[in-house]
């Protein structure tokens, strides 16, 4: 499982258990540190921000942040 996968993977699990909060915080750390990653090594991390986006944009959809959630879903396509 990758970085990206397993950080996915937790994102999920926490909001199926009503941790909406924790998911949302979860998720933006994975989307900083892939930034931070993908400046360091475009080519290699730069496809994990863009799919850490995706799975920010799906978390602030669901919290009912729907101009966030365009934002982020804006960004990750432009990434891709």
């Amino acid at each position: 499982m990758t970085g990206q996968e397993a950080a996915g993977t937790a994102m999920v699990r926490l909001d199926s258990a009503g941790l909406r909060e924790e998911a949302l915080t979860t998720i933006e750390e994975a989307v900083k540190l892939y930034r931070g990653l993908a400046t360091a090594s475009p080519a290699a991390f730069t496809s994990d921000v863009a799919s850490s986006l995706n799975n920010l944009s799906n978390q602030l959809d669901s919290a009912g942040w729907r101009e966030e959630a365009l934002t982020t879903i804006e960004e990750a396509v432009k990434l891709r």
